[in-house]
């Protein structure tokens, strides 16, 4: 079986002609709304209208906006979620002879927030879903809302003039110095690549377009309009709810026959595809924006059909479709980068050295495009414009866009991309500037510096990681780092992995040295994957597996850090939420990041599924950390609360400790909604304990308390040497000094679920007891507390302290420093077996 026959039915009229590319995209679109009235313009989502009702609905909302007031070429901001209705707003815009900005819903406010200020627009369109976010955003700026009643406008089209060389839209990329860019395409230029991309693909009537792509940007603006103008339909999928693993049938229901996506979404597609599963109307796959090579080639012949088209193209905002390559079942494919073809009609390519000279042939230079159909510069940003645009010759002569990018031409005349000269990489389909994120991170309290490098990870995708220098006194952790750009930042510019690091390396001239950046974070050591210790831990390990496409993922392992973006997260919560029961909340994965937390919040009830209970016993648990080695285990009693997010700390420190000593910490679930409090400290010391002994320890364990945690510690080193008879060696790391005289309330303002508050007041009011064993105090140096520490305890167990002090404050000395408390705690183990 192969792709359905491809027709060119209505006959050539009924593609965009060279002709029309001299026209303005609403007097075409009107041209084939006329032609194909009865045909289908959306093809999926929750409105599918025809060519003639598509264009009514935009001839309607385009009176209402004029009706609105304001001038041509104002800007109209269209936020709403990405289905037919959003199309109808851009149209809408284009024909009350407005320059249109798509925002895209999905990023964060703050994100949105500056989108707005630089492209100023005088109306901002929403849909209900976002409307309220829509009412944040635009300030004294107008809000029209798609649902309003627009049936007293006439339908008829508003004719409003519009010349080629006008700006029809902008599309922000990212942008250095922390300011996206605002690339303007004209009616010309965006009809001049919808051009060139409908004669490559061969774009007819009959077909369905899925452009993976958001319409905020260059390529899904530019894709959509490709259906438009040719009288086909364009289906929209929405990745947010339905995740990769819904696209394949989503493709099979809407017969799709053509599918654009990024290099990394593709491959996705192909790993999601189940085994034997192919599509039968899908006649083209265009991929690009990323490093694609014989591997992607190898898999679309592996999951297509013989008669599916592989087509490879590069294209930037600012130039439109440069080049593109077909490539067929039957064809071989050689090692290193897949060529992109040769240059498309109307564009030329110059392959430029750093002193803008025409390099040797076979030789590698900056990729310079020249061509008539450029974009006119960035909105408001002349010096950038004349940076990167330049005129080859007089008016009406084509003129010059330096892309950044790398390439050379093979000996039979094809481009090959081969890098960046710049700080800009493509992410999943995104342009983006490295400087960007730099930026944003500067911004951050605590951060002295921040670098941010590209590399390839494990499945060939590019990453970015960061490298930041605190600031002291206030040090950061990576995860609070990720929320704080979370909030300003769309998702695909968050890092995966954010490095603290002592100095950021510079080159000779005093530049970053991102290369020698990546070599140092290469030779640092890994966490130990630590294996599922619960039934629920080993249930969610094989889903986790699945969606981060690893052959392992271990209970401490942050799924940002290991690749995780929002597309894998989607899929992720889709899979849990399917293996769990109900609908789990995406917050889930953002606030509890790592497998051992993730499965914390469900058995505690924090976050509900089917058949959770209305109360639960509270609960001690002694989790492994790391299981192999022959002398005397160390138990770490975490500060805080004692929960998952504290044991992850004590984690990082596994590479560091001696490797022959088996690992354990202990967990409570305190923080669940209806937990019944513990009666005693000594309840739970007890617990624990027994969960201890049952080991078989041939020797007694190092205990290890943290902070409030000491008082635990303590109680259970006590039972334990009452037991057993042999006593612990007792570790209490910048402990916290109990009052007698304390009031019991928690040691913060923060309003703790019931158990926590117990658990607090307890530790508060704990009276340290004689102890028969040798006790370490270990101090974080900033806090200058060594002393009365020392004092204090030795003081109530009636035996010397030995004391030790580490770098950093209370909040740093486990998290940033762990080689030197590692250091530390191995010396004080060394003679406990």
């Amino acid at each position: 079986m192969s792709p359905a026959a491809h027709s060119s039915e209505g006959g050539p009229e009924a593609r965009l002609s060279a002709e029309e590319v001299e026209l303005s995209l609403p007097a075409c679109f009107e041209k084939k709304a006329a032609l194909h009235a009865s045909r289908k313009a959306i093809g999926s989502g929750i409105w599918q209208p025809t060519y003639e009702e598509l264009n009514h609905t935009a001839n309607r909302l385009a009176r209402g906006l004029l009706a609105r007031g304001g001038t041509t070429g104002d800007r109209v901001a269209v936020l709403m979620t990405q289905d037919g209705p959003m199309v109808a707003a851009v149209l809408a815009v284009l024909k009350a002879g407005r320059i249109v900005v798509v925002l895209n819903s999905t990023d964060p406010p703050a994100r949105l927030e500056q989108l707005t200020a630089g492209a100023d627009p005088n109306l901002i369109l929403v849909d209900a879903p976002n409307r309220e976010l829509g009412s944040r955003i635009a300030g004294s700026r107008g809000l029209v809302a798609f649902e309003d009643d627009f049936a007293a406008f006439p339908n008829s089209n508003p004719c409003i003039p519009a010349a080629p060389d006008d700006v029809a839209c902008l599309a922000f990329t990212s942008g250095s110095a922390g300011q996206p860019k605002g690339v303007m395409g004209t009616h010309r230029s965006v009809l001049h690549h919808v051009f060139r991309c409908s004669q490559g693909m061969e774009m007819g009537p009959d077909d369905r377009i899925a452009p993976l792509s958001s319409l905020s940007g260059g390529q899904g603006m530019g894709l959509t309009w490709c259906a438009l103008l040719n009288g086909a339909a364009v289906c929209l999928f929405r990745f947010a709810e339905n995740g990769v693993d819904g696209l394949p049938n989503w493709m099979m229901k809407h017969r799709i026959t053509i599918l654009a996506a990024a290099t990394s979404v593709f491959r996705r597609l192909v790993k999601a595809l189940p085994e034997g599963r192919q599509f039968p109307d899908l006649r083209l796959v265009r991929i690009g924006s990323e490093g694609t090579g014989p591997e992607d080639f190898a898999s679309y012949q592996r999951c297509f059909f013989p008669g599916c088209v592989l087509m490879h193209a590069y294209s930037t905002s600012e130039s439109g479709n440069v080049a593109q390559l077909r490539l067929t079942m039957n064809e071989t494919v050689a090692d290193g980068p897949l060529p992109v073809g040769r240059p498309v009609e109307g564009v030329g390519v110059l392959l430029l050295d750093e002193q803008r000279r025409e390099v040797a042939p076979g030789e590698t230079g900056e990729i310079v495009v020249r061509s008539r159909y450029l974009s006119p510069g960035y909105w408001g940003d002349v010096a950038l414009t004349e940076k990167v645009f330049s005129k080859a010759g007089g008016p009406g002569e084509p003129g010059l866009y330096h892309t950044g990018d790398f390439g050379r031409f093979t000996a039979g005349g094809e481009l090959v991309v081969t890098g960046r000269k710049d700080d800009r990489v493509n992410i999943r389909g995104f342009s983006i500037e490295l400087s960007e994120i730099e930026h944003a991170l500067r911004q951050q309290p605590g951060v002295g510096s921040a670098m941010v490098c590209a590399r390839t990870d494990a499945r060939g995708d590019n990453e970015v990681v960061a490298c930041v220098v605190p600031q002291k006194p206030h040090t950061p952790t990576s995860f609070a780092l990720r929320e704080a750009l979370r909030q300003s930042l769309p998702a695909h510019l968050i890092p995966p992995v954010i490095a603290l690091v002592d100095t950021l390396p510079l080159t000779a001239t005093g530049k970053p040295d991102r290369q020698e950046m990546l070599a140092q974070l290469q030779k640092r050591p890994l966490p130990e994957m630590v294996g599922p210790r619960t039934e629920l831990e080993a249930r969610l390990a094989p889903i986790w597996s699945r969606s981060l496409e690893l052959p392992a993922v271990g209970v401490y392992d942050s799924f940002f850090e290991k690749g995780g973006d929002s597309l894998r997260a989607v899929d992720l919560m889709m899979r849990l939420s399917a293996d769990l029961g109900g609908k789990l909340p995406m917050d889930l994965l953002i606030n509890h990041p790592t497998i051992a937390q993730m499965a914390e919040a469900i058995e505690s009830g924090f976050v509900r599924t089917a058949g959770e209970p209305w109360f639960r016993l509270w609960q001690a648990s002694l989790l492994t950390l790391r299981r192999t080695g022959s002398r005397a285990p160390l138990l770490f009693i975490p500060g805080g609360y004692t929960s998952e997010n504290e044991l992850l700390v004590c984690a990082g420190l596994l590479p560091f400790l001696d490797a022959d000593r088996p690992v354990f910490g202990v967990r409570l679930n305190f923080q669940a909604r209806r937990v019944l409090p513990p009666w005693s400290l000594g309840a739970i010391a007890r617990k624990v304990a027994r969960l201890v002994l049952r080991q078989g320890f041939s020797g007694a364990p190092v205990i290890i308390g943290e902070c409030q945690s000491c008082c635990l510690a303590l109680e259970i080193a006590q039972l334990l040497a009452r037991w057993s008879g042999s006593p612990s060696r007792l570790v209490l790391l910048d402990p916290w000094q109990p009052s007698r005289k304390s009031s019991g309330k928690p040691p913060t303002e923060t309003v703790h679920p019931p158990a926590v508050a117990r658990y607090y007041r307890l530790s508060r009011r704990h009276v340290p007891n004689a102890y028969p064993g040798e006790v370490h105090v270990v101090c974080a140096e900033a806090t200058s507390r060594l002393p009365a520490c020392i004092d204090w305890w030795s003081a109530g167990l009636r035996v010397p302290c030995h004391g030790h002090e580490v770098p950093g404050d209370h909040d740093s000395y486990i998290r940033q420093h762990r080689t030197s408390l590692a250091k530390t705690l191995n010396a004080i183990c060394e003679g406990a077996g």
